[in-house]
């Protein structure tokens, strides 16, 4: 991928070189199906797309004196305002949906599952996708399962997977911080 600049264009266009990657949806995915139906790498590439659109649509002018944080935020910063009710509804997503999940293993696995996507929006240098699982998964209805996260990742790992979730969360803040300055 790469940017070029129309002669009549005010903002680049960016280009790619290679065809967009194979979506991976099983086969029988007709029906009702939840969030832990799709494949994390396909989930991370659909949050990485629809976060983009989010993040492309601010202009620099809402970025200014924290207009974001005021009684008219939703006035003076909308598109802030829709990036951070984005953030937020994903992070309720995610808790919502492990700690619906009756049985130990299958919450287990959604756990897992998360986990894997938090990776792949790292991959994708997705670095509010990443903070977004992360904030699913630190949020004490879930934090709270110590058997779940014991099934999920064994006992002697529950610590270590503890461990990487914070690492994955801390460095894709250091890195979008860095990418800011």
């Amino acid at each position: 991928m790469y940017v070029q600049w129309d002669g009549n264009a005010t903002a680049p266009v960016m280009v790619f070189n290679s065809p967009p990657p194979k979506p991976i949806v099983p086969s029988d995915f007709i029906g009702k199906r939840t969030l832990l139906d799709i494949h994390p790498r396909e989930l991370a590439r659909q949050l990485t797309l629809m976060e983009r659109a989010l993040l492309v649509a601010i202009p620099p002018s809402e970025c200014l004196r924290q207009q974001w944080t005021g009684q008219d935020r939703h006035k003076n910063a909308p598109n802030i305002t829709r990036f951070i009710d984005h953030f937020n509804h994903i992070n309720q997503i995610i808790s919502s949906t492990i700690v619906q999940v009756a049985d130990k293993k299958r919450r287990a696995d959604a756990l897992q599952s998360f986990i894997e996507l938090a990776e792949n929006l790292l991959d994708l240098n997705n670095f509010n996708g990443v903070s977004e699982v992360y904030s699913g998964l630190t949020a004490t209805p879930v934090y709270r399962l110590k058997q779940t996260w014991e099934v999920g990742v064994g006992r002697y790992l529950l610590l270590e997977s503890r461990s990487l979730v914070r690492s994955l969360a801390h460095n894709a803040t250091l890195l979008f911080l860095g990418w800011l300055v």
